[in-house]
């Protein structure tokens, strides 16, 4: 009789071959700043998204949806900004080219 798995169905057990099934590890979802972790504004309060707005100098009115959309755009503008920054940076002269 195959094992059954908490969500009901059969378990990895059951696949026939006795192989194990590799389980890949779960993405973080939402947005992931520059210190790769994921910003995760859903779980803050309103007062704390406001306090996380007056620190960027954004408006900090508004219902907690329109918050989270302020501080996400204003993510994905930093980011853009980083990333055409490291574009335009020049690379430096070779060592037999005159300076």
């Amino acid at each position: 009789m195959p094992k059954i798995s908490v969500a009901g169905g059969p378990s990895n057990a059951a696949a026939g071959d006795g192989a194990e099934v590799p389980v890949e590890e779960a993405q973080p979802v939402g947005d992931v700043n520059a210190d790769d972790e994921v910003a995760s504004y859903e779980k803050l309060t309103k007062p704390e998204l406001q306090a996380e707005l007056e620190q960027r100098g954004l408006p900090k009115s508004g219902n907690v949806p329109d918050l989270i959309e302020r501080l996400e755009a204003d993510d994905a503008a930093k980011a853009e900004a980083a990333a055409s920054e490291a574009e335009e940076v020049p690379a430096p002269p070779a060592a037999d080219e005159p300076a």
